[in-house]
Parts: C-alpha cells; sequence; structure tokens
C-alpha cells in the first residue's frame, strides 16, 4: 500500500512538474511572439521615416510621384517576400547560397496558408522532445517572423531605390522593385541571418546537419556577425542606390553652371530622421528574437548602444560644423543620426558602449568624405542614401571586427564559443562578407538596371523631367495643390506669407498672355492689393494660353499689365518675370473665384530646382 500511494504521489508531482512546465513554455512563447509584433511594428516607423525624408529631398514638383511610388513599394515587397522571398531567406540551406522550403517550388509553403504547424498541440503529443522542437526554437508557426522581417525588407527597398529618385518611370520602378524583394535582398538575408555561407546561426549545414561557420567551419569562427541589418540592409540599400545612380546619371541641368539645386524641406526632412529614430530601436532591441530567457539583457543592451552612438554622432557632426564653417547647421546634424544609427545596427549587442561612441563619432566624418567624393565626380545622389546608408553600413560592419570582444559575442547570445575577435579572425570575416555582399547587389542590380532601360526604358523624356513627374503622372502637382486659398487668410494677406522681394520687369515690353488653371485642380487664386505681390509658389505650368490678341490690356505701368477681370468684382494684375532662385509669393485677398492669370514679360518662371 505504501508504495502504491508513493508512485500516486509521485505521478502527481511529475504531472504537477509538468503543467507548469508546459505552461510556462507557452508563456514564453506568447511573450516572445508579442515581442516580435511589437518591435516590427514599432520598427515600421523606420519606413515611415524613409518616405518623409525623401519627400523633404525632393523638388515640389515630384512629391505627389514620390509618395505614390513608396507606397507602391511597400505593398510590392509584401507580396513578393510573402510569395517567396521569405522562403529564399529563410528555407532549408541549397548550397550555402539560397534556401528553399523543401516542399514548393513557389515558396509559399513556408508561410503557412493554413492553420499552421500548431505548436502547442506538438508540446502536448511530444513532450519528451520540447527543448529541440520547433516551437521552442522558433518560438511559434512563424507568423510574427516573416512579419518581422518582411519590415526590414521594405525599409531596405524604400532605401535601396533612393537612386531611383525623380528621374524613374513609375513602370520601371516597380520592375525594379520585384526584383530586388524577390531575389537580391532575400539572397542576402538568408548569406546572414539563415544558414547560408556567410551565417553565424548555422551556416551551410553539412548532410549530417554539422555547421559550418567561415573562416574555420567549424565552432572555432563565428561567421558575419550583423545584429541589426548592418549588412543585410544598409550596405544592400547603399549598393544599388550607388548602382542606379551612376546608370541613370544625374538630373537633367543638376551640374550646369549656375543651377540652382533644391533646399529641401527642413521640417519634413526632420520629421522623417525623428521617424527613423523611433523605429530604429523597434528594429535593433527586436532584432534579439526573443525576450524572455535572458534575452531581455541583449535588448536593452542595443537600446543603451544605439542610444550613445547616435548622441556621439550629433555632437562630432555639430562640432565639425562649427569648426569649419563657423555656424550651426540643421541637415549636417539630421544626416548625422542616421548615419550613426545605421553604424551601430551591425554591432550593436558585441560592442560595449564606449565603443558605441567612438562608431556613431567617426560615421559623419565617413559620410562627409564620401559626400565630398560623389560630388568631385558629379555623382547625383538625390537624397544621399549612398553614404547614409552604403558608406556608414561599410563602416559599421567592418567595426565589428575592430571593437567586437569574444565576452561581448557570447553574452549576445552567437552559439560559438572562441577567440575569433580577439584573434582578428572576425575582421577578416567582416571584410569579406562585405565586400562580397557589395559585389553580389551591385551585380545583380546592375542587369536589372540595364534589363529594364533596354526594354520598357527607364528614364522619361527631358520636358516631363523639367515639368516634374506628377503632372504627368496625376495631372497635377503640389503646386496645385498648395495654390488653394488658405481659409487662414485675412483681408490684406494670408496668413503665413511675406511679400515678395523687389523683382525684375520687362522694361514695359508688354507680352501679354494668360494661364487658364483647371478649377477642378484647385486654380490658382489671385488678386493684388496695391503694388504688393504675394505667392507660395511659382504657378503651374498653363493648361491653356491665350493669344495676346484675346485680351485687352486695360494700360500698364512699369512692365505690368492691367488686364480685364474673370469676374468683374476683382481686378487681377499680371506678374513681371523675376530672376533668382527664390520664387515670390502671391496672396489671396479674398475668396476669389477661379480667375485666369494675366502675365506679362514671358511670366512668373524663375529657375528651375534640382
Amino acid at each position: 500500500m505504501d508504495i502504491l500511494i508513493q508512485n500516486e504521489i509521485t505521478r502527481q508531482v511529475d504531472d504537477l512538474f509538468f503543467s507548469i512546465r508546459q505552461k510556462t513554455i507557452e508563456n514564453a512563447r506568447d511573450i516572445d511572439v508579442a515581442w516580435m509584433i511589437i518591435t516590427g511594428t514599432i520598427g515600421f516607423s523606420v519606413v515611415s521615416g524613409v518616405i518623409f525624408v525623401e519627400v523633404g529631398k525632393v523638388a515640389p514638383k515630384n512629391v505627389i510621384t514620390t509618395i505614390f511610388k513608396n507606397l507602391l513599394c511597400i505593398a510590392i515587397a509584401a507580396i513578393s517576400f510573402w510569395f517567396i522571398g521569405y522562403s529564399f531567406a529563410f528555407g532549408k540551406d541549397r548550397t550555402g547560397f539560397i534556401g528553399d522550403d523543401g516542399r514548393s517550388s513557389i515558396g509559399v509553403a513556408k508561410v503557412h496558408n493554413g492553420a499552421g504547424t500548431g505548436c502547442l498541440d506538438l508540446l502536448r503529443l511530444y513532450p519528451e522532445k520540447v527543448w529541440i522542437s520547433p516551437c521552442n526554437v522558433r518560438g511559434s508557426d512563424g507568423w510574427e517572423n516573416w512579419f518581422f522581417f518582411w519590415v526590414y525588407t521594405a525599409a531596405a527597398t524604400l532605401a535601396a531605390t533612393y537612386g531611383l529618385g525623380e528621374r524613374t518611370k513609375i513602370a520601371a520602378y516597380v520592375m525594379f522593385v520585384v526584383i530586388f524583394t524577390l531575389f537580391i535582398h532575400p539572397i542576402v538575408m538568408h548569406w546572414v541571418w539563415g544558414n547560408g555561407w556567410l551565417s553565424a546561426w548555422g551556416a551551410y549545414p553539412d548532410s549530417n546537419g554539422v555547421v559550418r561557420p567561415i573562416f574555420h567551419y567549424n565552432s572555432r569562427s563565428n561567421g558575419l556577425i550583423d545584429h541589426g541589418g548592418g549588412a543585410v540592409v544598409h550596405i544592400v540599400a547603399g549598393t544599388t542606390s550607388l548602382v542606379c545612380t551612376l546608370l541613370l546619371g544625374p538630373r537633367k541641368a543638376r551640374f550646369a553652371e549656375n543651377a540652382s539645386v533644391y533646399p529641401g524641406n527642413p521640417f519634413i526632412t526632420s520629421l522623417g530622421v525623428l521617424f527613423q529614430c523611433f523605429g530604429w530601436y523597434g528594429l535593433l532591441c527586436g532584432s534579439s528574437w526573443r525576450i524572455s530567457s535572458g534575452h531581455g539583457d541583449i535588448a536593452a543592451k542595443v537600446a543603451v548602444n544605439t542610444t550613445i552612438s547616435t548622441a556621439g554622432g550629433v555632437m562630432i557632426a555639430t562640432i565639425v560644423e562649427l569648426v569649419f564653417n563657423k555656424s550651426f547647421s540643421l541637415p549636417p546634424v539630421l544626416n548625422s543620426v542616421l548615419t550613426s544609427l545605421v553604424s551601430i545596427s551591425a554591432g550593436a549587442s558585441v560592442v560595449d558602449p564606449w565603443m558605441a561612441f567612438l562608431i556613431g563619432a567617426v560615421s559623419p566624418i565617413i559620410y562627409n568624405a564620401g559626400r565630398a567624393i560623389l560630388l568631385f565626380f558629379k555623382v547625383d545622389d538625390v537624397c544621399e542614401g549612398i553614404n547614409i546608408y552604403g558608406s556608414a553600413g561599410l563602416w559599421g560592419l567592418w567595426s565589428v571586427g575592430i571593437f567586437c570582444t569574444d565576452k561581448n559575442v557570447r553574452y549576445a547570445g552567437y552559439p560559438n564559443v572562441n577567440t575569433a575577435c580577439e584573434k582578428g579572425e572576425q575582421l577578416g570575416v567582416q571584410l569579406l562578407g562585405s565586400l562580397t555582399i557589395i559585389a553580389w547587389t551591385a551585380g545583380i542590380s546592375f542587369f536589372t538596371i540595364a534589363f529594364i532601360d533596354n526594354t520598357l526604358g527607364i528614364r522619361p523624356t527631358d520636358k516631363i523631367e523639367d515639368d516634374g513627374l506628377d503632372l504627368n503622372n496625376f495631372g497635377y502637382t503640389m503646386e496645385h495643390v498648395m495654390h488653394e486659398r488658405d481659409p487662414t487668410a485675412t483681408k490684406d494677406e494670408p496668413a503665413g506669407l511675406q511679400p515678395a522681394e523687389a523683382s525684375e520687369t520687362n522694361g514695359g515690353n508688354v507680352n501679354a498672355t494668360a494661364d487658364l488653371y483647371n478649377s477642378s485642380r484647385s486654380s490658382k487664386k489671385v488678386s493684388i492689393v496695391g503694388d504688393t505681390v504675394y505667392s507660395r509658389f511659382p504657378p503651374p505650368p498653363p493648361q491653356t494660353v491665350l493669344s495676346q490678341t484675346s485680351v485687352q490690356p486695360l494700360g500698364s505701368v512699369n512692365g505690368l499689365s492691367y488686364l480685364p477681370p474673370a469676374n468683374p468684382q476683382f481686378v487681377y494684375r499680371s506678374i513681371p518675370s523675376y530672376s533668382g532662385s527664390v520664387p515670390p509669393r502671391i496672396s489671396v485677398e479674398t475668396a476669389a473665384v477661379d480667375p485666369i492669370l494675366y502675365r506679362s514679360g514671358g511670366g512668373l518662371t524663375g529657375q528651375n530646382f534640382y
């Protein structure tokens, strides 16, 4: 009887401990899944920020096209990564080069379209294998992993297409994005984060499942260390942007004598940088891949190093501006935030905070050197993605080999225990990996752009570039939108606008023309108060031009033609031609009807922005 009671007690205790262990595993799994979803969602701010930065830097005549193509890019990245890209990245390794799910030539099966494998059912059916099951290794069926790495793919794609800015047909852009998200980027992701030949997480396993990281192909080596995308995202994006920029050539008249460069919108650009800064914490901290079982310490360390690196970059950029230019400047500080974030991405988990400071502090110097080289060779990097992502990403990947310690590598959870950092081997791995990734990305991007150019044609005509891509693609521009009457305007002057400075006239030579603006597209509404001329932007390109004989000037004073109004309640004055990089501004006196705006001396044209 005593033996029976003892056996029953033992059985109940075992059942209790099994239930506790199972519940603990289930809770840890849920926490890890939630961690990936939350950090991936926060990380999507990087995608939003990349769009804002590009919108802030392109000319107003191309803003709508820029927004549209980036939104299209996000959708294409999702479909491509779901359809086959995820399998190429994280499927079963094939010769160290590419992944495959082993069940489908298409690859959709890697992301389950049904109910999944049901990790909880597996745990109940095979409790003795709980510590080696895919549920424990991956944390779930894999839904959250797809989502998290899709965010990385979308960010890389948007940054890579910086090189196509302001001079690419939408159809050509779509074709390039499809190839980039299906093939170019997932292959690198497999090399580094999957089971590819560069991976630190189970590189190139042999037929017995024994992993073979370079250089020693055993546990004496780590493989390439890239915690948060220094190579997988930023070097790939920067290299792609460089190839696109070189093959497309500069924007029309960008390097012409006395060419005016659009200075950008500092508010929108700043907003984009802040969005990216916020999202970076999500992606880098989330790249711990788990938050349970001690991984929270890794995520916390990554957050600290990211902050210190960014602060170091901002401080050095500010000091450099003060020393060399004797003044403060916003653009260098904004660029330093991005370059320092990019630089710390690869090594955020394997360096100490003082090392992170040095990595971030060096990044603005590398950026400025790279920018000077591009300008010297007249490379038109519209959004400066080549240096912000490419040069800074290269420095960040190399800095892992320079600053990493073997103790930090083990602390970050990398599987092999060795002295690769101490012996300098890790620096060699980082160098080899970066050069190989650059060669792969540049080669495939080159052939892709060349193929698109010879089939669809990649650049629009000179006239379309002059008028702006928005007018050709959508029939209107931001200039049309912004010429809508300001609802806060007073009778004397609309809020937020200042009188234009004195402009040149045509010396009394009246050559009256008229631009008829489509009222359905936010027509220009103009009225003149005394001799003061106001305007938000130069008027959009005319849709209809009336000949001189179709209007009868009431008279002219100092080259200004007074013409019949479109509505007898108002008198509209023509606007003199002007020169200079800043256009005059035109205000709305009252709530006017859609008028015909008459112009003299060739009209309000000014210089084109490039």
